[in-house]
């Protein structure tokens, strides 16, 4: 069973905050609010500082009972849009279920866009996030109550009433959408990249032109070819991974392609 948090008057509820976030600086390579690096072993321990403050160790007590196995904790290389994500991944045969696994993983990459500027502020969950620490907090008081929710009811929507009363009666939270900053908005800021922006680059020592169609930690730069693929504008192109600082914009963005 899950022990749901007491005593959640705003001051006990601040000291808790304080609470996980000098047990997170006093980890060996963090030190600072604003660490250049979150690891696996960083999310493990935050997740377990809020289980322990907040639910007496019951998060985890139940991801092992009902799954078998502990739960899977870590950083995203890949998330460009959500701050984290939380999943239960089932294999089975037909409709057995076969095994169960909980997984809780922050988007490190959009942490470490984000807070590049001194006093930067940046809105996670409706509130005001000073640094990297902060807002990493608040992802993971986000993901926790999608964990609670599909232990509890088997199913979790950020976009419903009932997570928005958890989330907020649990963390105070008074929104559930984050404010990092994005590949995409990390590549116009500090590129003048778009979506669509053409672009001129050098691949193997041959100067290219195309344009940019995603972005994300590189940019998807298409070039015309007649042996490239399909596109949905009826034309082929040539698919380049590209490091933003590799490119060079040349006008405005135009529209995104997909695969025709």
């Amino acid at each position: 069973m899950i022990s749901l948090p007491t005593d959640l008057d705003p001051q006990r509820v601040a000291a808790r905050y304080e609470a996980v976030r000098e047990a997170m600086l006093r980890r060996p390579h963090l030190r600072s609010a604003n660490f250049e690096r979150l690891t696996d072993a960083d999310v493990a321990a935050l997740f377990a500082a809020y289980d322990h403050h907040w639910f007496d160790g019951s998060l985890a007590q139940a991801v092992r009972r009902e799954s078998g196995r502990d739960l899977v904790l870590g950083v995203s290389t890949t998330l460009s849009r959500s701050g984290g994500i939380t999943r239960r991944r089932r294999t089975g045969r037909g409709t057995k279920v076969l095994s169960t696994t909980y997984e809780i993983a922050v988007a490190g990459r959009l942490l470490k866009l984000s807070f590049t500027q001194p006093g930067q502020t940046l809105i996670v969950g409706g509130l005001t996030c000073h640094d990297r620490l902060e807002a990493a907090q608040r992802i993971m008081e986000h993901e926790i109550v999608h964990l609670y929710e599909l232990l509890a009811w088997g199913q979790s929507s950020c976009r419903k009433p009932r997570f928005a009363a958890m989330v907020g009666r649990f963390f105070g939270h008074v929104g559930t959408h984050h404010g990092l900053v994005t590949p995409r908005e990390h590549a116009q800021a500090a590129h003048g990249i778009r979506i669509g922006s053409e672009v001129t680059f050098t691949f193997k020592g041959t100067p290219m032109r195309g344009f940019v169609n995603r972005v994300h930690h590189r940019a998807t730069v298409l070039v015309p070819a007649d042996h490239g693929q399909p596109y949905n504008d009826g034309k082929r192109y040539a698919k380049y991974y590209i490091p933003l600082e590799g490119l060079t914009p040349l006008d405005q963005p135009a529209h995104e392609l997909k695969l025709g």
